[in-house]
């Protein structure tokens, strides 16, 4: 739901602890809108996990759209309902499940991607703001938090802690959900229950990626504020921008590439994990609410008010000349073969800086299924070799330092 800005406040931190640069104009950028039919706000967008051809956008009067080829062309979906839509998400799970969320607790369900949508009980009244493509949650107004293990067929309230409007989730690897008045709710998995944390800004926050490596989320006023420590403490870091950012996302191949979208057009963009941001031209002044980028770094889209929805193939174009701390592309984690179908796959990523390497592999729901590697590695290049015991299915591998994370998307077939 969008909402004026509070306060002027533009913060982020710079994750590798250097200090921030930020373009002083905006980059090149390849951006084009993408004709949607409707002049309503769409609030979100997610794309097939398989095929970055396939996505869904949601909005206001229940309005879902969906592509089939890359965001060309959308088609108008019956939702069944005219209710405002806040959240859409593929779930990674049995039946490749599409789910939207909305106001007055509304929760449509679809196994035809999208052709068909289903009511599904939430038992609750609330408006539904957000919903995670990953350990599969809900938030919502007063607080609501719910929870599905079953890919989403049915839901369960959890005790979030707090009657704070919650307006954004994630539920890979780290578990939580910020809102109103810089509200921050971390999962702690050993006392299993919610812990509401005070970000220490009183700007509303709307944005997390859907891969978190601590906490990090974005919100009014150009406010990002950012715990390595599972929120315990936080920080925050000006990015020169006092446009209201309503949502962050990762390119899934690279974790070191993240976008920004807000207010008036904007999107601002990482290429080396946020020690520095430029903003990319883009050919809209509308609100910008929703982004996300999945299956590579090139493909990637953007909703927001007045219908507008912008697309790229080439992740926005390039940046501005690097700053000598830019790590740069090398910053990936590629696995090979992919899929994985023999015994053993290749894991080739490069590290800035020398330190203890945590190399593990996640499941679909954040759960750590096996660790490669603990040990401390070099500055520079690595290949490891890695043989998984698992069953075949979606996983991802992880390489978490204390200044830098890689992450990759897998797919093993026995």
């Amino acid at each position: 739901m969008f909402r004026p800005p509070v306060g002027s406040a533009a913060i982020f931190p710079a994750a590798l602890g250097a200090a921030l640069v930020l373009a002083p104009n905006p980059a090149h950028a390849t951006w084009a809108i993408r004709p949607s039919g409707t002049s309503v706000t769409l609030h979100d967008v997610s794309a097939h996990h398989g095929s970055g051809g396939m996505a869904w956008a949601c909005g206001d009067q229940g309005t879902i759209l969906k592509t089939t080829d890359a965001g060309v062309t959308w088609v108008a979906l019956n939702s069944g309902t005219t209710v405002d839509l806040h959240g859409i998400a593929f779930l990674e799970a049995n039946g490749s499940p599409v789910v939207a969320v909305g106001n007055g607790g509304t929760i449509l369900r679809s196994l035809d991607f999208g052709d068909t949508w289903i009511p599904i009980a939430s038992g609750t009244t609330a408006d539904l703001e957000e919903i995670s493509d990953f350990g599969h949650y809900i938030v919502g107004d007063g607080g609501t938090i719910l929870s599905s293990s079953d890919a989403g067929a049915t839901w369960t309230a959890e005790n979030s802690g707090t009657t704070a409007n919650l307006l954004g989730v994630t539920g890979a690897f780290v578990k939580f959900a910020v809102g109103e008045g810089g509200i921050a709710v971390v999962w702690r998995g050993i006392t299993l229950q919610w812990v509401p944390y005070d970000t220490g800004v009183d700007a509303d926050l709307y944005g997390v990626p859907m891969f978190a490596s601590s906490g990090l989320a974005v919100g009014d006023g150009g406010t990002v504020v950012n715990s390595t420590d599972f929120g315990n403490t936080w920080s925050t870091v000006d990015v020169g921008t006092p446009a209201g950012l309503r949502a962050c996302e990762y390119s899934q191949n690279n974790t070191q590439r993240m976008y920004m979208v807000g207010e008036n057009g904007t999107i601002l963009k990482t290429t080396d994990g946020g020690i520095s941001w430029f903003r990319q031209l883009t050919p809209t002044a509308e609100n910008l609410l929703g982004v996300f980028f999945y299956l590579n770094d090139q493909h990637g889209y953007v909703v927001g008010e007045n219908g507008m929805i912008l697309t790229t193939d080439d992740g926005g174009g390039p940046p501005p000349v690097a700053s000598p701390a830019r790590i740069g592309d090398t910053a990936a984690l590629t696995v090979t073969p992919l899929p994985v179908r023999g015994e053993s796959a290749s894991l080739e990523f490069t590290l800035a800086r020398a330190g203890r390497a945590d190399v593990r592999v996640y499941d679909v729901r954040g759960a750590l299924r096996e660790t490669i590697r603990r040990e401390h590695l070099d500055a520079g290049p690595h290949r490891l070799l890695w043989n998984p015991s698992l069953a075949s299915g979606t996983y991802f591998v992880r390489v978490v330092t204390e200044t830098e994370t890689r992450s990759a998307r897998v797919v093993l077939v026995r």
